[in-house]
């Protein structure tokens, strides 16, 4: 009798083998007889199918038949052997090689940009479709390979968007972003759909949700930053509290929990604690003293200079009033004046920085309250001044261009005036105000400052005496 209720029983065995993790075929039939004679022993000394098949069953450790499997397919599989080695092999080496280019990249060593790029192309046509496709092998499912595409699709976006920003390329932007919101809403969800879907046992799934919600926002971080979005610091700063005031905790008494201890509260309050303390570390973390005193120190050198230009400037001026061209006189004028109300753009900023850290009327060298993260977004970008600043000083290089012909001349304008660049979009306009302190963004007022005194030293001497 004892057959005939396994032969009514062999599909559900069968089935079970497989929620367990075997998908090669010929194991599976090997294990699928293994279990059936174990079953009919046990069933021999007198007990019924359920019990022995339940102890039969609970012998076998959760991930044990997908180990041996794995081991299965590399010892007999030659074909999947020679793919994984292949794979092995490409993520090595791919892995080193754009760990090199970072390198020279950072040490600005020749062939940074070759190295990088021949990683990423090993990683996006090698690595990637070899691991995605001996994963996909060793699923339960194969009639669904679409997490395995949207996998590699998003990965593959995401390392060409960070060459291509690495690189200066076009259209990095784009692919960074298309790759982060794919992972962030559909590979990730998928994954851990799955991965809960494969658990024996369907505990909590806060673990699960977030665990997500950790990687999602770390990327969603990283996204903000590398493409200075507003907003970046916020992102980072909570997906780092998700990270060790949630997701580690969880990990921890998870591990703990499957040591067979059932008392976790006191570890999970103290890795509670320890992620509080390392997120409030962080949110506090600013420039070394030496590092905020330094831009102190060239914040006033810069206005020392700046004074001295602006004296020889009135020098000029003084000789360009006797001029008898009315049209010379004219421009000189326009120079000037246009140069007065960005340098009062300029006063109106710094004064206000030191109106946000109540060192209204301190010189510069007795500043204190340099750390502060607020006050350049506050009183420079959300104010508007600072981008109002951009354009007024661009319109004045434009105008400088319409009235200096020397190509040496409108060269060293140019440098003068850096912040009408991207450069200067940049720091006026968002991610390197708003996450610099006070002192820094204070030292790049000045040193525009600065720049718009030289540009219109230089226009006004040219005028005056060269051309």
């Amino acid at each position: 009798m004892n057959p005939a209720v396994i032969d009514d029983n062999y599909e559900r065995i069968r089935g079970d083998l497989i929620n367990h993790g075997l998908t090669y075929d010929p194991l599976l039939d090997d294990m699928l007889d293994h279990v059936c004679c174990m079953v009919e022993d046990h069933m021999s000394s007198g007990k019924d199918f359920e019990s022995s098949y339940s102890t039969v069953l609970g012998s076998i450790p959760g991930n044990r038949l997908r180990i041996i499997q794995h081991q299965t397919l590399l010892n007999l599989d030659k074909k999947y052997q020679r793919m994984k080695k292949i794979t092995y092999v490409f993520g090595l080496i791919s892995t080193l090689v754009m760990i090199l280019g970072a390198l020279f990249k950072r040490m600005n060593l020749p062939g940074a940009g070759i190295l990088f790029t021949v990683g990423v192309l090993m990683t996006v046509i090698g690595f990637l479709p070899l691991y995605f496709r001996s994963s996909y092998l060793e699923m339960k499912e194969k009639t669904k390979p679409i997490y395995h595409i949207v996998g590699y699709i998003t990965l593959s976006l995401i390392l060409l968007g960070v060459l291509f920003k690495s690189q200066h390329w076009p259209g990095a932007a784009v692919m960074l972003t298309v790759g982060v919101t794919l992972t962030v809403f559909g590979f990730l969800p998928f994954y851990f759909r799955s991965s809960y879907r494969e658990l024996e046992e369907k505990k909590n799934p806060v673990f699960g949700i977030v665990g997500y919600m950790t990687l999602a926002l770390l990327l969603a971080g990283a996204l903000f930053k590398i493409l200075h979005w507003p907003g970046a610091g916020i992102v980072i700063i909570t997906s780092l509290g998700f990270l060790v005031v949630g997701f580690v905790p969880l990990f921890v008494v998870n591990i703990y929990q499957k040591t067979g201890r059932d008392k976790i509260l006191l570890p999970y309050l103290v890795m509670v604690l320890v992620g509080i303390s390392l997120v409030m570390l962080i949110g506090n973390v600013r420039m070394s003293r030496e590092t905020l005193d330094l831009y102190r120190a060239e914040s006033v050198s810069n206005e020392m200079q700046t004074e001295v230009i602006r004296e020889r400037t009135a020098e000029l001026l003084s000789v360009g009033g006797n001029s008898s061209s009315r049209e010379l006189e004219l421009a000189l004028t326009s120079i000037h004046t246009r140069a007065g109300e960005l340098m009062n753009m300029v006063g109106t900023m710094q004064e206000g920085l030191k109106e946000y850290v109540d060192q209204q009327g301190i010189a510069t060298s007795e500043m204190t309250g340099m750390e502060n993260i607020r006050a350049g977004r506050d009183v420079v970008v959300d104010s508007g001044l600072g981008w109002e600043f951009v354009q007024g000083a661009r319109e004045f290089r434009e105008m400088l261009h319409g009235l200096v012909s020397d190509p040496v001349i409108l060269s060293q304008i140019d440098d003068h005036l850096h912040l009408t660049g991207s450069v200067g979009t940049m720091e006026y306009g968002g991610a390197d105000v708003t996450s610099s302190p006070m002192i820094r963004v204070y030292y790049m007022n000045g040193a525009a400052a600065k720049g718009i005194a030289l540009s219109e030293y230089v226009a006004l001497e040219y005028l005056l005496n060269g051309q």
